[in-house]
């Protein structure tokens, strides 16, 4: 699925009529739930003047263009839409394809007559049409909750909403998931369109986008005032928008049902992952005697063996998404922040083991440091000591040097020789302050990631397939105005060990480094950093004829066999390239 276009900051979904429909369908018949926002140009108008309806529309699941104006507006910031989707085609159309599977609708908003006069025009148009209720629109919030308890109790598969704004997005927001529906239409003024009691604009008026002048000459002195405001105020918030510049970047709020969503991606990791499960299930026990409450999602990425078994099994109560394919950490990672409804992402290796309070400590660290926006914890040893690998330095194209030259090698830990490897933490003082402090990059095996910001930067590139995708989100966020840190109160077991011997994990983390130096080095240092990186790699190959590489322990790092130096040197074509782009999805 492609990336959301941002228009005036509202990510909408680039999608056909067609796209829209089949989104639906599958909601229904996956069982999952789905909130459909509409916008057209006076509703992108209010959203700016009204916070709280432009939360409502933006945290819906998919947001439409409902308004020809809108689609203009996006092809002239630049932000492809492919057409408008007009609530009320959507509306039809999905009557139809409930007709035809047996679908189960629900029907609320509007006066009784107007909904009584809707129901004898879809029962003449739909007869085999499954109708699970109707209610109108006439009733106060407090009882909204009864309404959607009913809506419940009636087995409803579609829910239609025939009331205004914000009046269908506050009810949305709210009680949406509440009414066991699993798609949410809110179609406005459609009701009165299907009842008769409005007359709907000619095709090719509709076509033309014209719509609301077609609505101003039935109603001239009630909609003249209105549309002279709104479309004013459209055409200059384009104007405005088109002269600076517009934000690619959507940032679609969670909804705030939950303080974290812990997700975890694996990929045939049956072997290892329960021991990761069941420390974040401590994690997360401990979190909720602290008032926190939070999930846990488990993303499989193909695995093709008994992985999601051994979750279910591990993990009852986790929501799992098993996919299809593997495109990778960074992928998964977004399949899983998809469906994630905590105001906070914490992700961790299916190899993290987190320590019992770590949950509540990162989430404390976030609360008094709101700027930070990325966090991670203290790694420690299966022995229990602290292991520095939790954060590391900018690479630099003097980096990139110390690496040619050999001096990272031959002087690991050193601050100007060796400066991308992460100082060692403290030792804990009993009843200290916990140590603290602002790092480039923050490690992906443990890293709480603020919701707004993860909206803001697009999460992780998808272009890294493994390796290297943490620092480019920690450098683009830092770019951002950002600032990561490491907190050594969340700690967190990796029992990656010492040992870095696989040639593929090796070809696949020279891919990502590559990767990085031409996502974040100038033009102009590209070529000599990439260059620097294949001499290290050549040094390193030559040398190993002679010499065994250092001892891990002392070089507080991961090192390679002798014979993978060699190996990665002849496998360059591989990884020098870097990773190749990849669309959003």
């Amino acid at each position: 699925m492609r990336a959301p276009a941002v228009v005036f900051g509202t990510p909408i979904d680039p999608l056909t009529l067609r796209d829209a429909v089949e989104r639906c369908v599958s909601a229904v018949e996956t069982r999952s739930f789905l909130s459909i926002g509409m916008v057209n140009a006076a509703k992108l108008v209010h959203m700016r003047a009204q916070p709280e309806l432009r939360r409502s529309v933006v945290q819906c699941d998919m947001i439409l263009a409902d308004g020809q104006a809108v689609v203009w507006a996006a092809r002239l910031l630049g932000r492809s839409l492919p057409e408008r989707v007009a609530g009320i085609d959507l509306f039809t159309s999905l009557l139809g394809e409930s007709e035809r599977r047996g679908h189960r609708v629900f029907f609320l908003g509007a006066t009784r007559e107007v909904l009584d006069a809707l129901l004898a025009e879809i029962r003449r148009r739909h007869p085999g049409l499954v109708v699970a209720g109707a209610r109108d629109g006439y009733f106060s919030d407090d009882e909204a909750g009864a309404v959607a308890e009913e809506i419940r109790a009636a087995g409803t598969d579609l829910l239609f909403l025939g009331m205004s704004s914000p009046r269908k997005e506050r009810f949305v927001e709210a009680w949406g998931e509440r009414t066991g529906a699993c798609v949410v239409h809110g179609v406005g003024g459609s009701f009165d369109v299907l009842a008769g009691v409005v007359r709907r604009a000619p095709l090719a008026w509709q076509r033309a986008g014209l719509e609301w002048l077609y609505r101003l000459l039935q109603e001239p002195r009630r909609l003249g005032p209105r549309y002279l405001r709104t479309n004013g105020a459209f055409i200059r918030m384009t104007a405005l928008e088109r002269m600076r510049g517009a934000s690619a970047v959507a940032p679609r709020p969670a909804r705030p049902d939950l303080g974290v969503s812990v997700i975890v991606v694996t990929y045939r990791s049956a072997g290892y992952v329960t021991g990761c499960l069941k420390a974040v299930d401590r994690a997360l026990e401990h979190a909720r005697g602290e008032g926190i409450t939070g999930e846990l999602v488990v993303v499989d990425n193909a695995s093709g063996d008994d992985t999601v078994d051994v979750v279910r099994g591990a993990a009852p109560g986790a929501r799992i998404v098993a996919r299809e394919e593997n495109d990778g950490f960074a992928g998964g990672c977004h399949a899983g922040a998809r469906i994630a409804r905590g105001g906070h992402l914490l992700f961790v290796n299916p190899d993290a083991e987190l320590e019992p309070g770590a949950v509540t400590a990162l989430l404390d660290a976030a609360r008094r440091h709101p700027h930070a926006g990325i966090i991670g914890g203290r790694c420690v040893t299966e022995s229990g000591e602290s292991d520095p690998r939790s954060w590391w330095g900018r690479p630099t194209l003097w980096s990139a040097l110390c690496f040619g030259l050999g001096l990272s090698t031959a002087f690991p830990g050193h601050r100007l020789l060796d400066p991308e490897t992460p100082r060692p933490w403290a030792a804990p003082a009993p009843g200290g302050a916990p140590e603290e402090s602002r790092v480039p990059i923050v490690t992906g095996a443990m890293m709480l990631v603020d919701r707004h910001a993860w909206d803001e930067l697009g999460g992780f590139d998808r272009a890294f397939f493994m390796y290297g995708e943490d620092a480019d989100l920690c450098l683009r966020a830092a770019r951002m105005g950002y600032r990561p840190m490491v907190t050594s109160t969340a700690a967190f077991v990796h029992p990656g060990g010492l040992s870095s011997s696989s040639l593929r994990k090796q070809v696949m983390l020279h891919t990502g480094k590559v990767t990085l130096i031409r996502r974040h080095f100038t033009p102009g240092t590209r070529w000599a950093a990439v260059l620097l990186l294949k001499s290290g790699v050549l040094l390193r190959a030559v040398l190993s004829r002679w010499m065994s590489p250092p001892d891990a322990a002392r070089q507080g790092r991961p090192t390679s066999r002798r014979d993978d130096w060699r190996a990665l040197w002849a496998a360059r074509a591989q990884w020098t390239r870097g990773w190749p782009s990849r669309s959003p999805s």
